[in-house]
C-alpha cells in the first residue's frame, strides 16, 4: 500500500498501463471508480486498517451461519431471528475497536484528512 495519494496515483497508472491491454474491462472498471478507490487517502491514517478489512462483515456474520449450518434451520422466524442476535452479540465481545476513535467526529463534522494526517485550517 502506497504512503501517500500521490504514490498511489502512480502506482495505479503503471498498473492500467501494464494490464490494459490483457485485462481491458478490468482496468477500465479500475479507472473509471479511480476518485472512490483514493476516498480511502482522506480519512485518519489510524483508521486505514479497519477500512481496508473486509473481515468485518464476515466476522459478524461467519457465527450465524455456521450455527445455521450446523443445526440445519434454526426452526421458526421468531427463534431464527432471537438465534442470531444472541450469536452476534456473542461474537462482538471478541471485536477490536476502532484506533483512535475519537478521530471519527472530526470525520463526521467534515473535517479534511490528506494521506491520513489531519489538515490544519488556515484560518486556525
Amino acid at each position: 500500500m502506497a504512503e501517500t495519494e500521490k504514490d498511489a496515483n502512480k502506482s495505479f497508472d503503471h498498473f492500467i498501463q501494464a494490464y490494459e491491454d490483457t485485462l481491458p474491462k478490468a482496468t477500465e472498471t479500475l479507472a473509471k471508480n479511480r476518485d472512490q478507490l483514493m476516498t480511502f487517502y482522506q480519512f485518519p491514517g489510524a483508521h486505514w486498517t479497519h477500512i481496508r478489512s473486509t473481515k468485518v462483515t464476515e466476522s459478524v456474520f461467519a457465527p450465524v451461519r455456521l450455527r445455521t449450518y450446523k443445526t440445519k434451520g434454526m426452526g421458526t422466524h421468531r427463534a431464527t431471528w432471537a438465534m442470531a442476535f444472541k450469536l452476534v452479540q456473542e461474537a462482538q465481545k471478541t471485536w477490536r475497536k476502532i484506533a483512535k476513535w475519537q478521530q471519527l467526529e472530526l470525520v463526521q463534522v467534515g473535517r479534511e484528512f490528506k494521506d491520513g494526517i489531519l489538515v490544519e485550517d488556515s484560518a486556525a
